[in-house]
């Protein structure tokens, strides 16, 4: 072998090498990449996807239902998912370049109206935002969203369906049924005897109203269990897990069981499992485990 042969040789091998640790820190790019659109409109190259940071507590719980989360290392910052597969939860505290911005990130999801979305921009970071989540129209279209920048339009679209069918099969049994206009107040929280923290989710309002109910106007307010007679609340629902004393006044109170809780995109069983409380003979022939069941294979491809 001549001298300029094995000069030539030991410079592929070494650029060989060289790419193969590009390629492995992710810092080369190769390949095609695809061109998505946020909620804003916004248009964004991506290349690769294997660190992604959520700051929408709705947007892991997609992720794994698009079943992406073998890929993709999930960092929920907000709220604990409820979903199967490994999700690193923290909570930001301190510098937020520190906590979320790390070299490795590829990119940061979260709602369009969040503060942090331009400060991230600003530090030259990617940011895909979705829709905030005030309606159940709002969470269809986040997992479309969250489909398209993963690659999987076709799996967010059946996921998407199902979804759906669950909130007709609920909304189609309430149409005409003279039973609706109950009082429904949705506590969070129970602090001591003499404090109820009351939800003041768009979303749960909306759910609240899809399946009938009235819903009083002291959202996101604190208030005492004796002024729950003069509210005309005929139903209580804790999503805490403390027990709530109160006077005799015909207030019927309902805790769903962990599993119905509506967290992220479990909010559909609870609209199903609230809809059973309320409307028990119009509700007469639903399981609720075959649902639940049935969710966890239709979404999140496993068993409950």
């Amino acid at each position: 072998m001549s001298r300029t042969s094995l000069t030539l040789t030991i410079v592929l091998l070494l650029s060989l090498v060289y790419i193969g640790l590009m390629l492995k820190t992710g810092i080369l790019i190769v390949g095609e990449y695809r061109l998505v659109k946020d909620a804003r409109g916004k248009r964004l190259r991506i290349y690769k996807l294997e660190r992604v940071v959520s700051l929408d507590e709705y947007v892991p719980e997609i992720i794994a239902a698009l079943g992406a989360c073998d890929k993709i290392r999930i960092m929920g910052v907000v709220g604990k998912p409820h979903i199967p597969c490994p999700v690193l939860t923290y909570r930001v505290e301190g510098n937020l370049m520190e906590e979320i911005a790390l070299p490795n990130t590829d990119i940061v999801i979260l709602p369009e109206s969040h503060p942090y979305v331009t400060l991230l921009e600003s530090k030259g970071i990617k940011v895909f935002a979705v829709r905030d989540a005030k309606k159940l129209e709002d969470i269809y279209s986040n997992i479309l969203l969250v489909g398209s920048l993963l690659g999987v339009e076709e799996k967010a679209r059946r996921v998407v369906e199902f979804l759906r069918d669950l909130e007709k099969t609920v909304v189609s049994r309430l149409e005409g049924s003279k039973a609706k206009g109950l009082n429904v107040l949705i506590v969070n929280k129970v602090e001591g005897e003499t404090r109820l923290l009351v939800d003041n989710k768009d979303l749960m309002h909306e759910v609240l109203k899809k399946i009938g109910c009235s819903v009083p106007e002291i959202a996101g307010k604190e208030i005492n269990p004796k002024e729950l007679k003069k509210l005309d609340i005929s139903i209580l629902v804790l999503l805490d897990n403390i027990e709530l004393k109160l006077d005799k006044n015909n207030i019927i109170v309902l805790k769903p069981l962990k599993e119905f809780k509506p967290d992220g995109l479990r909010i559909f069983l609870f609209m199903m499992w609230l809809s059973k409380k309320l409307y028990p003979t119009l509700f007469e022939d639903m399981n609720l485990h075959d649902e639940l069941r049935r969710f966890y294979l239709e979404v999140y491809g496993t068993r409950a």
